[in-house]
Protein backbone atom coordinates (compact mmCIF):
# COMPACT_ATOMS: atom_id res chain seq x y z
CA UNK A 1 0.00 0.00 0.00
CA UNK A 2 1.68 3.52 -0.94
CA UNK A 3 1.73 5.75 2.25
CA UNK A 4 -0.31 8.74 1.20
CA UNK A 5 0.95 12.05 0.87
CA UNK A 6 0.70 15.60 2.47
CA UNK A 7 -0.20 18.22 -0.56
CA UNK A 8 -0.06 21.87 0.04
CA UNK A 9 0.53 25.21 -1.11
CA UNK A 10 4.22 26.00 -0.90
CA UNK A 11 5.41 28.84 0.75
CA UNK A 12 8.34 31.22 0.82
CA UNK A 13 10.33 28.88 3.15
CA UNK A 14 9.68 26.16 1.36
CA UNK A 15 11.92 27.62 -1.34
CA UNK A 16 15.31 25.50 -1.89
CA UNK A 17 13.03 22.14 -1.38
CA UNK A 18 11.03 23.59 -4.52
CA UNK A 19 14.04 24.87 -6.66
CA UNK A 20 16.06 20.91 -5.87
CA UNK A 21 12.86 19.39 -7.12
CA UNK A 22 12.27 21.74 -10.15
CA UNK A 23 15.60 21.74 -11.55
CA UNK A 24 16.12 17.86 -10.54
CA UNK A 25 12.98 17.48 -12.55
CA UNK A 26 14.29 20.14 -15.40
CA UNK A 27 17.68 17.88 -15.64
CA UNK A 28 16.09 14.45 -15.56
CA UNK A 29 13.17 15.01 -18.06
CA UNK A 30 14.86 18.06 -20.33
CA UNK A 31 12.32 16.82 -23.33
CA UNK A 32 8.74 17.12 -21.27
CA UNK A 33 9.07 20.87 -20.07
CA UNK A 34 8.63 24.83 -21.35
CA UNK A 35 11.51 25.77 -19.41
CA UNK A 36 15.18 24.14 -19.26
CA UNK A 37 17.54 23.44 -16.38
CA UNK A 38 20.22 25.77 -17.62
CA UNK A 39 17.58 28.83 -17.90
CA UNK A 40 16.22 27.57 -14.06
CA UNK A 41 19.52 27.30 -12.70
CA UNK A 42 20.51 30.68 -12.98
CA UNK A 43 17.77 32.07 -10.79
CA UNK A 44 18.68 34.01 -7.92
CA UNK A 45 17.29 32.63 -4.38
CA UNK A 46 15.62 35.61 -4.16
CA UNK A 47 13.81 34.66 -7.47
CA UNK A 48 12.65 31.26 -6.06
CA UNK A 49 11.03 32.87 -3.02
CA UNK A 50 9.59 35.25 -4.93
CA UNK A 51 8.13 32.57 -7.57
CA UNK A 52 6.18 31.36 -4.23
CA UNK A 53 4.80 34.13 -3.35
CA UNK A 54 3.46 35.28 -6.51
CA UNK A 55 -0.26 36.79 -6.37
CA UNK A 56 -0.36 35.57 -10.15
CA UNK A 57 0.54 31.76 -9.44
CA UNK A 58 0.51 29.13 -7.35
CA UNK A 59 2.83 26.34 -6.54
CA UNK A 60 1.86 23.45 -5.01
CA UNK A 61 3.82 20.26 -3.39
CA UNK A 62 3.53 16.68 -2.17
CA UNK A 63 5.48 15.41 1.01
CA UNK A 64 6.60 12.42 1.94
CA UNK A 65 6.77 13.01 5.35
CA UNK A 66 9.38 15.87 5.24
CA UNK A 67 11.08 15.24 1.51
CA UNK A 68 9.30 16.92 -1.17
CA UNK A 69 8.48 14.64 -4.05
CA UNK A 70 5.82 16.51 -6.42
CA UNK A 71 5.11 19.56 -7.68
CA UNK A 72 2.00 21.22 -9.74
CA UNK A 73 1.18 25.05 -10.39
CA UNK A 74 -1.61 26.82 -11.31
CA UNK A 75 -0.29 30.09 -13.36
CA UNK A 76 -2.48 33.13 -15.58
CA UNK A 77 -1.74 31.62 -18.91
CA UNK A 78 0.08 34.53 -21.00
CA UNK A 79 -1.02 33.33 -24.46
CA UNK A 80 -4.56 34.33 -23.04
CA UNK A 81 -4.78 38.28 -24.03
CA UNK A 82 -8.00 38.64 -22.36
CA UNK A 83 -6.13 37.16 -19.03
CA UNK A 84 -9.23 34.84 -18.83
CA UNK A 85 -7.26 31.86 -18.73
CA UNK A 86 -4.65 29.79 -15.78
CA UNK A 87 -2.34 27.57 -17.00
CA UNK A 88 -1.25 24.73 -15.10
CA UNK A 89 2.30 23.47 -15.51
CA UNK A 90 5.55 22.43 -13.26
CA UNK A 91 4.08 18.86 -13.38
CA UNK A 92 6.36 16.05 -11.63
CA UNK A 93 6.41 13.68 -8.81
CA UNK A 94 9.11 11.16 -8.08
CA UNK A 95 8.97 7.85 -9.68
CA UNK A 96 7.73 6.24 -6.49
CA UNK A 97 4.55 7.95 -6.28
CA UNK A 98 4.22 8.45 -10.20
CA UNK A 99 1.07 5.66 -10.55
CA UNK A 100 -0.46 6.34 -8.11
CA UNK A 101 -3.69 8.80 -7.56
CA UNK A 102 -1.12 10.50 -5.57
CA UNK A 103 -0.08 12.95 -8.35
CA UNK A 104 -3.97 13.64 -9.68
CA UNK A 105 -5.07 14.63 -6.60
CA UNK A 106 -1.98 17.29 -6.76
CA UNK A 107 -2.82 18.40 -9.78
CA UNK A 108 -6.74 18.93 -8.42
CA UNK A 109 -5.26 21.35 -5.76
CA UNK A 110 -4.34 23.50 -8.73
CA UNK A 111 -7.48 23.24 -10.64
CA UNK A 112 -9.42 24.25 -7.30
CA UNK A 113 -7.25 27.29 -6.60
CA UNK A 114 -7.65 28.29 -10.39
CA UNK A 115 -11.53 27.68 -10.15
CA UNK A 116 -11.51 29.98 -6.69
CA UNK A 117 -9.74 33.23 -8.38
CA UNK A 118 -12.74 33.92 -9.97
CA UNK A 119 -10.84 35.73 -12.65
CA UNK A 120 -10.56 32.52 -15.10
CA UNK A 121 -12.93 30.95 -17.82
CA UNK A 122 -11.00 27.95 -18.26
CA UNK A 123 -7.67 26.22 -17.31
CA UNK A 124 -5.21 25.01 -19.71
CA UNK A 125 -2.70 22.15 -19.97
CA UNK A 126 -0.55 21.38 -22.91
CA UNK A 127 2.05 18.55 -23.86
CA UNK A 128 5.01 17.66 -26.01
CA UNK A 129 4.09 14.69 -28.68
CA UNK A 130 4.70 11.72 -27.54
CA UNK A 131 4.15 12.55 -23.59
CA UNK A 132 1.53 10.24 -22.65
CA UNK A 133 1.60 10.18 -19.10
CA UNK A 134 0.37 14.21 -18.95
CA UNK A 135 -1.72 13.23 -21.46
CA UNK A 136 -2.93 10.75 -18.78
CA UNK A 137 -3.51 13.13 -16.40
CA UNK A 138 -5.52 15.68 -18.03
CA UNK A 139 -7.99 13.15 -19.52
CA UNK A 140 -8.86 12.02 -16.66
CA UNK A 141 -9.43 15.28 -14.64
CA UNK A 142 -11.68 16.00 -17.69
CA UNK A 143 -9.20 17.87 -19.87
CA UNK A 144 -10.61 18.67 -23.54
CA UNK A 145 -8.58 19.08 -26.93
CA UNK A 146 -8.39 22.30 -28.85
CA UNK A 147 -5.30 23.02 -30.83
CA UNK A 148 -2.10 21.52 -31.70
CA UNK A 149 0.42 24.30 -32.33
CA UNK A 150 4.60 23.43 -33.37
CA UNK A 151 6.64 24.74 -30.53
CA UNK A 152 10.26 25.35 -30.19
CA UNK A 153 11.09 23.09 -27.22
CA UNK A 154 13.89 24.11 -25.13
CA UNK A 155 15.91 21.25 -25.48
CA UNK A 156 16.19 21.71 -29.07
CA UNK A 157 13.65 20.86 -31.89
CA UNK A 158 10.42 21.85 -33.01
CA UNK A 159 7.66 19.40 -31.85
CA UNK A 160 3.80 19.57 -31.84
CA UNK A 161 2.46 21.26 -28.44
CA UNK A 162 -1.12 19.76 -27.88
CA UNK A 163 -4.01 21.38 -25.61
CA UNK A 164 -6.43 20.80 -23.57
CA UNK A 165 -8.68 23.06 -21.94
CA UNK A 166 -11.20 22.44 -18.49
CA UNK A 167 -13.99 24.93 -18.41
CA UNK A 168 -15.01 26.32 -15.19
CA UNK A 169 -18.18 26.95 -14.80
CA UNK A 170 -19.04 29.90 -12.16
Amino acid sequence: MTQELLKRSLGRDDWEEFRNLRLHALKSHPSVYGSSYARESLRSDVEWQDILESKTMRVFGAFNDKALVGLAAAYDWLSDETGKSACLGMWYMTPEFRKSSEFTDLVKLTIAWASAQNKYDRIVVSHREGNESSKAVNQRLGFEYFMTRADRWPDGPTADNYFYELRITK
